[in-house]
């Protein structure tokens, strides 16, 4: 790693621990999130390398939140403007490039906003699993389908609703 970029990845991280301190209250919220989502079959925590908490399935990246609320989660190009026309979360903070979209939680009551795209990401990058996974497909499948997300999202990211196939 470049030393330019070891730097902004330091300067990141002490900028989580400012947030930490800052926002205090919030960090109860992320703490109460974070349990929630890895009690998720097969999903993991890890500390993501630029500040913050990511969430890991199959070892691939479904998001990470920051202590000041921020929820970033991955998504292709399709799925992304799908999201962001829904008016489900917001362009990424580093701007429109990125293929990432960003929700801000403020409260507990905020993140029944991300816990759909959450369990979206999830699906979509544990669906080549499923196979070997049955339980975890049939968990995120309930929660999808209970949570009947618009359909013009489950179809950008392939998801065929038992509701709409035909």
């Amino acid at each position: 790693m470049n030393h330019s970029k070891r730097k902004r990845i330091l300067e990141l991280q002490a900028e989580e621990e400012r947030f930490r301190e800052k926002f205090p209250d919030l960090q109860q919220v992320i703490r109460s999130i974070v349990v929630e989502v890895t009690s998720w079959p097969e999903v993991e925590r890890s500390n993501y390398v630029y500040g913050g908490t990511e969430f890991r399935i199959f070892n691939r990246n479904v998001g990470h939140i920051h202590s000041n609320g921020l929820l970033d989660l991955p998504f292709k190009k399709q799925v992304r403007d799908q999201v962001i026309a829904c008016g489900m979360a917001d362009w990424h903070h580093f701007g429109k490039k990125m293929m990432w979209v960003s929700v801000k939680i403020s409260a507990s009551s905020d993140f029944h906003k991300a816990r759909p795209l959450l369990l979206l990401s999830c699906f979509i990058k544990a669906r080549d699993y499923f196979g070997h996974f049955p339980e975890l497909e049939l968990f995120l499948r309930t929660e999808l389908d209970r949570l009947q997300l618009p359909l013009e999202i489950l179809q950008s990211a392939g998801y065929l609703h038992p509701q709409h196939e035909l």
